[in-house]
Order: structure tokens, then C-alpha cells, then sequence
């Protein structure tokens, strides 16, 4: 009877721990959604970095509408993250409004040029313990008339998702602070 029962513990065992694998390569299997403001707060560019504009500036942001699916990319210990790329568009055109408008931008109104920013890809390489994430992202004006590709990246030590967040404030540095995109600007009227 003793070894009926030892049998029947072990394969008790054997079948719980069989379990366990499975689930948890089901977990690693499906990508972990990087979602705005839920598992991925976004900070405000600080002002050091990227400073107010000597020049006030009219202009408007929107997400770029044929932006679609997801960017799919992985962590320091083999888990995979997706970022949808329509969501994160139009978030980020959103706080780069915001951005604009901390530093002295008027958004929107009547005549202000219409800038389309669009999340194309993020990637990621991990390496001693390190993951280093990169986001590209084209911003062009709605007129066709200007358009330039950015790249933000960071590296940190063991989490996707930081070098995400630091990866997308690298991205709006970048940006904010391109003479380029200044004078894709138009100046905002006198007395606005």
C-alpha cells in the first residue's frame, strides 16, 4: 500500500509541476500589452533637456490614422512586450502637444500647420542584464512639405518596460529640441 501511495504522490507531483511548466510558457508565449498611463507612465520632458522656445509657435498634433498593428519586442529574461502601434501614435502625438504647449507653443486654432506623428517600430536587444529599447517615429507636416524620421532609446538594467518609458521621454528630447522641426514650425501671430 506504501508504494501505491508513493506512486501516487509522485505522479501527483509530476503532473503539478508539468502544469506549472505549461503555464508559465503560455505566459511567455503571449506578449504583455504596453498600455498609456496603465503599466507605462509617461513623465513630462524636463525643461533642462529640452528647453522653452525663444519663439512662440502655432502648430497642431494628430496620430497618424494608417498606423496599425503592434510592435512586438522583448525583455531582459525572454518575455515578450507589444506596443499597438494606432495607440501609441495618438498618445504620443497627444502629450507631445502637451510638451509644445508647457514650452510656450499655441495648439490648435485656426491656421496652425498640422503635424502627423506616427509610431513605425520599437525594438529591443538584451544583453548582460541590460535591455535597451528603441522607438522610431516619423513626424511630417500634413501638407507634405516637411517630414523627418526621430529614433529614442534607452538602457537599463533588467525591466522592457523603463527603457521603454526613458526610450519615448529620449524620443520627445530628440524632437523638441530639433532645429529642423523649428523651422518647420509657423510662428504663432503677434499678441496671441
Amino acid at each position: 500500500m506504501r508504494r501505491f501511495c508513493d506512486n501516487a504522490v509522485m505522479r501527483a507531483a509530476g503532473i503539478l509541476f508539468a502544469a506549472c511548466i505549461v503555464a508559465a510558457c503560455a505566459g511567455c508565449a503571449a506578449p504583455i500589452a504596453l498600455v498609456p498611463d496603465e503599466n507605462i507612465r509617461l513623465e513630462t520632458v524636463s525643461l533642462s533637456a529640452a528647453p522653452a522656445f525663444e519663439n512662440a509657435f502655432l502648430v497642431d498634433f494628430a496620430p497618424d490614422d494608417s498606423a496599425s498593428g503592434e510592435a512586438v519586442f522583448a525583455g531582459s529574461h525572454g518575455e515578450k512586450f507589444a506596443a499597438d502601434r494606432a495607440e501609441w501614435s495618438e498618445t504620443l502625438a497627444l502629450r507631445l502637444a502637451a510638451e509644445m504647449e508647457r514650452r510656450g507653443a499655441q495648439i490648435g486654432g485656426s491656421g496652425a500647420p498640422r503635424f502627423i506623428l506616427s509610431v513605425k517600430d520599437v525594438a529591443s536587444v538584451a544583453s548582460e542584464g541590460r535591455v535597451e529599447v528603441t522607438i522610431r517615429a516619423t513626424l511630417k507636416r500634413e501638407n507634405g512639405s516637411w517630414a523627418k524620421e526621430y529614433a529614442g532609446s534607452d538602457r537599463v538594467p533588467y525591466s522592457a518596460m523603463l527603457a521603454f518609458q526613458g526610450a519615448i521621454e529620449n524620443l520627445f528630447e530628440r524632437i523638441l529640441t530639433d532645429k529642423e522641426f523649428h523651422a518647420a514650425l509657423s510662428p504663432a501671430p503677434a499678441g496671441k
